[in-house]
């Protein structure tokens, strides 16, 4: 396929590289949150006394990740399921796997280590700049057609303002030009009746 140019173009390189980068970081965040969140929730027990169990469903790769993302099927419409004691001897009293559970966005487990919170506000930024340049490159390439739209009328030489006064010059010259004729036909006729006398 021959590379395509123009807005049909723009889109499909913003799809295949702005987006796919996106995507895969999204994937790899979704990734290690699960894995984590999983880790923690399978040292605690529910309050109806079960557990070890997942909390998120556990994924065997970060490839889609981000839209894989779901509750155990264990864990789908049961509160009680969520292991939010260490020592299922101390329910309903114990809250430490809860806790940890709690502690997890500030582990540094995220994307080569990097907590959950500096993970997401680099996304934000990422984000926002990549989204700042796109806007930036888009407007550099209205200001260059604009550009080059000038070059051409001006390469043309077509300009209807300068025409049209071109025009105007040229009708007053024609209509200076009859007026001479004129005079000077009533300048020959006058000259004719006088000799004919």
């Amino acid at each position: 396929l021959t590379r395509f140019g123009g807005r049909m173009g723009a889109a499909i390189d913003a799809r295949d590289t702005d987006l796919a980068a996106v995507a895969s970081r999204l994937d790899q965040l979704a990734f290690d949150l699960q894995n984590e969140f999983n880790t923690v929730h399978q040292g605690g027990f529910g309050l109806d006394g079960g557990g070890p169990r997942d909390f998120f469903t556990a994924l065997g790769s970060a490839t889609d990740a981000a839209s894989q993302l779901s509750l155990d099927a264990a864990m789908v419409g049961q509160p009680l399921a969520i292991a939010a004691a260490q020592d299922a001897a101390m329910l309903p009293g114990d809250n430490r796997i809860a806790q940890q559970l709690l502690g997890v966005q500030e582990l540094n487990a995220f994307n080569g280590g990097r907590s959950l919170h500096t993970e997401v506000a680099d996304f934000h930024s990422w984000t926002g700049s990549s989204i700042e340049s796109a806007r930036n490159a888009a407007q550099s390439a209205a200001n260059v057609q604009l550009s080059l739209l000038d070059q051409n009328d001006a390469v043309s030489g077509v300009s209807l303002e300068e025409e049209m006064v071109k025009l105007m010059e040229s009708q007053k010259a024609l209509e200076a030009a009859v007026k001479v004729i004129r005079v000077a036909d009533e300048m020959m006729a006058t000259v004719i009746n006088m000799a004919g006398r």
